[in-house]
């Protein structure tokens, strides 16, 4: 009977056995297909890519701003999860003009082919236009590549191209969904609460959170002091087949009561803007609102432009949206932070919205860059207070330039405004340096504060110089010394409100010189195989880097050093990587040493052709010795300041660890090793290995 229970039982476990790996099985093969499925609209996955398991990063909108973004930090490395309410193409009547200088940021970030596809038109210049004179004024192009200009499109089409680019990256996730609340605990947002498209309620959870959901923000609140203005409100209409009297510029007609803009946004459309002060606008309903255009309007338009201009309004495709500004007034909180037009909005008079948002994209990017890891939420708050300082001279420039600007244009019945309005047209028309600067300051290629000061004041005393000839009055000195003061009274209550210190002084603010937190609190986790899809053992390489003269990507970089393995140089191929997303270099085996030992520059890291490629700003450098006998690799920052710094080889170099803390190492652990490192090394960097392990330094010791 023992026997026969004894059976009994083998039998029980190996069906228990069979039934489990059945089980385990069918839960794989069911993966696995769902990988292989199509993402459901609205929906993209991400198979592979980041830093380990989990999210970097929510960003809350997937508009100009947000989709920028999670290219830009997917593109470091980051696993970025978007959520966005709407993801079909939206259709605005603003955001259609990016300057020059928005421009050159696009480039800087890698989405300079955002602009293509859509039949984006070229703007070099503005044409400004006043009771039948005109005075073109050309962007200062000279100094820059023929592709740079301005650009003028359909909002919507450039915003599905930046999300387009965004959901290329496997490691940044698009979600279509409306993200109801912060999730905080003890004061720091941890993630949001959001509701998919079919009703479901979820919560995403980061370290870091960035809401960009736009000028109706509902999270604002939580993260910043809104005060929000409403000078005016644009009336948009779109006019079919008309050739602006400029062509590939904007146009700015100084109508009464106030502004009207025209510009190209395809090859056949010109949209119009016509600004109305205050916060209402006549009825369309009633028609009242087609009425004003035909009456008060339409007499004002350019000729040329006319009769699509009536056109248009007859068709019925009038849409209204209201102007807002609101200066940046930031709440630091831990885990979260605001930009775009959430975080800081203009009048759109200038169109340097987007320049201003590509611009902090770009200062984000550069300061979370060195850091490996970002879940020490107060420290990176602390750190981050720096992004606020740093933004201001851009920002400031353009938002100052847009409020000023529009007060400036408005029509008025008092005479000192009159003599302002009408000196700004003249002081413009005068070409050179009075128009270069004030348009290089629109365009966004000189966005200096005190420049911007300058040319304002100048203005102002043009027109006092102005009512001075040709013999003062006692009337005409009073209405002088009231244009200046009207021109204090503009420009002034908006530079108090962006924040004097900050925008003239920012290297005065503590919070400029911030700098990342120590080392030892942001190692990252280790790059492998199963994240990275290598096919090389475990890895430590950037998920974009570039190799000689063109980018390529990991997978690319791991195939190159596996062929370099295969002609003989599996135990000594050394390859160097810039963790910057755009520097780095694969070093062949010619200009390397048959191995590391070699004193006499023979070390990769030793030759005077690594000395011109290690100059970012920031950055991690790996070294890849022995691919497959990885078994773990540290990336903390290189600090450039190091000189020869002692580091001593003992048990902490393994644990990535290095006794001296200004030596910012990138650690790691080899199978074996040839013999250490001898001698002095020069140029940018030495190896050294001892006892199977080997660190890289960026300055020689």
């Amino acid at each position: 009977m023992a026997e026969v229970a004894g059976a009994g039982q083998l039998v029980a476990v190996a069906a228990a056995s069979l039934l489990a790996a059945v089980f385990i099985a069918a839960v794989l093969g069911r993966r696995r297909r769902r990988e292989r499925e199509p993402a459901p609209e609205g929906v993209r996955r991400v198979v592979g890519g980041g830093r380990g398991g989990g999210t970097d990063v929510v960003i809350v909108g997937a508009g100009v701003a947000g989709s920028a973004l999670a290219y830009a930090l997917g593109k470091d490395g980051r696993r970025v999860h978007v959520i966005e309410r709407d993801m079909t193409e939206p259709d605005r009547i603003v955001g259609e003009l990016l300057q020059p200088g928005g421009y050159l940021k696009l480039i800087e970030l890698g989405l300079e082919d955002c602009v293509e596809e859509i039949d984006a038109q070229r703007v070099f210049g503005y044409a400004l236009l006043k009771d039948g004179r005109n005075t073109k004024i050309a962007y200062p192009l000279e100094k820059f590549h023929s592709d740079v200009a301005g650009r003028s499109f359909h909002n919507g089409r450039f915003i599905q191209r930046l999300r387009q680019k965004a959901a290329s990256l496997p490691n940044v996730q698009l979600e279509q969904g409306t993200v109801t609340s912060l999730l905080e605990e003890g004061g720091t947002v941890k993630g949001v609460q959001y509701k998919t498209k079919s009703g479901k309620e979820l919560k995403a959870y980061a370290p870091l959170t960035i809401v960009c959901d736009g000028c109706f923000s509902n999270l604002r609140r939580a993260l910043c002091f809104p005060k929000v203005d409403v000078p005016s409100c644009f009336v948009g209409l779109v006019l079919e087949n008309c050739q602006l009297p400029h062509p590939n510029h904007g146009h700015v007609i100084l109508a009464n009561p106030s502004p009207i803009l025209c510009y190209p946004i395809s090859s056949t459309e010109t949209r119009c803007l016509v600004d109305v002060p205050g916060q209402k606008v006549p009825s369309m309903a009633s028609g009242e609102m087609a009425d004003y255009l035909k009456t008060v309007v339409a007499p004002q338009i350019p000729p040329e432009l006319y009769d699509s201009f009536i056109a248009a309004i007859d068709k019925g495709s009038i849409r209204t949206m209201a102007n807002r500004s609101m200066p940046a007034a930031p709440l630091p909180t831990p885990g979260a932070l605001l930009m775009g037009d959430a975080f800081n909005m203009r009048h759109p008079l200038t169109g340097g919205g987007m320049t201003v948002a590509f611009s902090d994209i770009v200062v984000l990017r550069n300061l979370l860059k060195p850091l490996r890891n970002l879940h020490d939420a107060s420290a990176l708050c602390k750190y981050l207070e720096s992004f606020y300082t740093l933004r201001k001279p851009v920002a400031s420039t353009i938002n100052t330039l847009a409020g000023a600007l529009y007060k400036v244009f408005c029509a008025s019945t008092d005479r000192a405004r009159i003599e302002m309005r009408e000196a700004c047209f003249d002081y413009l028309s005068l070409g050179g340096v009075f128009s270069n600067g004030p348009i290089a300051l629109l365009s966004g290629l000189n966005p200096r504060p005190l420049t911007l000061v300058a040319h304002f004041f100048a203005v102002a005393i043009y027109g006092v110089g102005r009512l001075m000839l040709p013999i003062p009055s006692p009337k005409r000195i009073w209405i002088g010394a009231r244009l200046i003061s009207v021109a204090c009274g503009i420009i002034f209550p908006i530079i108090r409100a962006e924040g004097v210190r900050q925008m003239f002084f920012p290297a005065t603010v503590p919070a400029y010189y911030r700098a990342p937190p120590p080392m030892e609190d942001w190692m990252g986790p280790v790059h492998t195989r199963e994240t990275h899809g290598g096919s090389v053992g475990d890895w430590a390489m950037v998920p974009v880097v570039e190799t000689g003269s063109s980018r390529k990507g990991p997978v690319q970089l791991i195939g190159e050093l596996e062929g370099l393995a295969g002609r003989g140089q599996d135990e000594s191929t050394v390859a160097m990587a810039m963790d910057s997303g755009v520097t780095g270099v694969h070093m062949p085996s010619g200009n390397c040493a048959p191995t590391m030992g070699d004193s006499e520059g023979g070390s990769c890291l030793a030759s005077r052709h690594m000395a011109g490629i290690l100059t970012a700003e920031s950055g991690a450098l790996v070294c890849v010795a022995e691919m497959d006998k990885w078994q773990e690799v540290i990336m903390p920052l290189v600090d450039e300041s190091v000189e020869r710094p002692e580091v001593p080889v003992d048990e902490h170099a393994g644990k990535g660890r290095v006794d001296d803390p200004g030596a910012r190492a990138a650690v790691g652990r080899c199978g074996k090793s040839k013999r250490a490192a001898g001698g002095k090394t020069e140029g940018a960097g030495g190896l050294r290995a001892a006892n199977k392990r080997a660190y890289l330094v960026k300055k020689g010791c």
